[in-house]
């Protein structure tokens, strides 16, 4: 691939967000289960090298890292065995693609960090060579699985330090077809601690293999203790449930994200804040929720009681500000203030003027994507709060039939038919729970 400018982007975002090395024991790990697929390495690659950590093995007979960041590289200037090249792993330099291995622990950049135009290209020359759609949507790591894989020989071997969710997520849906019309198979190891020490890594990671050498398209799912014990999974979701499908949503009653203003710094304030600058409940600024850990477990409801005493009251942000292309002088006033840093977002820099975000609706039921044990916390709207965040919504559910559909979300072990997020938080996907919405419309009937 020619030399594209735009690779500067993923390298800003890379060098600011990603550069965390790979722990001693879990390289030491990774190359003890390669052994066990494979007796004999001639060439290995490592896309996103580092330092070169994964160099370090005696079983192969060249080493080729590919490091986009000149002050990571690693000293091989005296091992004629291994080398390491200054370039990006997309745009610079052919370095080939019959390796017998692919090894390593690609950068993972949110595609909301990505450049439109360097997702645009990048995305259409790695789809044709893989023959599929590439979903624009996927993580910066999918991009190096699918470097990796055309990199490799046609019975080369796949082996990424990457986050579990590319086993599940839609937006990596066109890597597993991908993967599954060639009849690869899938050996995924789920880590079920924390595999690095950075506090900034949240994401549940795995080892996950692919095997170009087979035909029988098998997927098989581990897990790995903290002490690095294998176990066999029953299931991509840890249990002997199956994954909880995914469908597109109903035309009349239907879960939907929360709401991306921008920044809930800025676009979400507390009541001290909005006394401050003088702003009006119902004109300038509207009630919304952010997070439900506020809330006495035993409350299932978000009346006005319950929104001043635990929200007002309890100095939370719960006022969101008008998205009015007229905002009154204190609205004004407040945007004035709002310093230059905390408007540069993605979704602020894609808004005229900055504020002017795209309104949601207000939900009938609240829920929160993100839990821990068995399913998301719910609760009936009443307020008519707009939901923020990682609280999502369920739309256009009529008075009568909210505690029927409540009931019936309380009663699904979703725990049990979600992949893990980051340790034990799992995250409920928007079509997921359209799914269950779904299967509640069809018992109405």
């Amino acid at each position: 691939m020619t030399v594209n400018p735009e690779s500067n982007q993923f390298m800003d975002n890379y060098l600011s967000r990603c550069q965390i090395d790979t722990p001693d024991k879990i390289v030491e790990f990774v190359w003890k289960l390669v052994k066990e697929y494979r007796r004999d390495i001639r060439s290995v690659l490592d896309l996103g090298a580092g330092s070169g950590n994964f160099s370090r093995s005696d079983v192969y007979d060249s080493y080729l890292g590919i490091e986009v960041d000149s002050k990571r590289l690693g000293d091989f200037q005296n091992e004629n065995r291994k080398r390491i090249l200054n370039q990006c792993a997309f745009f610079g330099e052919d370095f080939g693609g019959d390796f017998d291995l692919a090894i390593g622990n690609p950068p993972y950049v949110r595609h909301h960090d990505l450049s439109p135009k360097w997702k645009l290209e990048l995305s259409g020359i790695l789809g044709r060579a893989l023959d599929e759609k590439f979903d624009k949507r996927a993580n910066g790591f999918v991009y190096f699985m699918c470097q990796a894989l055309l990199s490799t020989a046609d019975d080369g071997l796949c082996a990424q330090v990457v986050p579990y969710e590319w086993v599940s997520r839609p937006s990596a849906a066109f890597l597993r077809n991908a993967i599954e019309k060639k009849g690869w198979s899938v050996d995924v190891y789920r880590f079920e601690s924390n595999i690095f020490t950075d506090s900034k890594v949240l994401t549940t990671a795995s080892l996950s293999i692919i095997d170009k050498s087979t035909s029988s398209c098998r997927w098989r799912f581990f897990k790995v203790s903290e002490d690095l014990k294998i176990k066999e999974a029953e299931s991509v979701t840890g249990s002997d449930e199956r994954l909880l499908s995914y469908t597109k949503r109903d035309k009349e009653i239907f879960a939907q994200r929360g709401l991306s203003p921008g920044s809930q710094t800025v676009f979400c304030l507390t009541e001290k804040i909005r006394k401050q600058f003088g702003l009006k409940v119902g004109f300038d600024v509207f009630p919304c929720i952010t997070q439900m850990k506020t809330l006495p477990p035993n409350i299932d409801s978000l009346d006005e009681n319950n929104f001043f005493k635990y929200y007002v009251l309890g100095d939370q942000k719960c006022w969101l500000v008008s998205p009015s292309s007229s905002p009154s002088k204190n609205l004004q006033r407040y945007f004035d203030s709002v310093p230059e840093e905390l408007i540069d977002t993605y979704t602020c820099r894609k808004q005229s003027p900055w504020w002017r975000y795209s309104p949601h609706p207000s939900p009938s039921i609240l829920y929160n994507s993100g839990f821990t044990k068995f399913g998301p916390r719910t609760l009936t709207n009443r307020i008519g709060a707009i939901a923020i965040g990682t609280v999502h919504g369920v739309h256009q559910v009529a008075e009568d039939d909210i505690d029927s559909l409540i009931n019936h979300l309380k009663a699904v072990d979703f725990e049990r038919q979600i992949v893990s997020h980051s340790n034990k938080l799992k995250k409920v996907e928007v079509n997921q729970m359209n799914s269950v919405i779904v299967d509640w419309l069809k018992r109405q009937t």
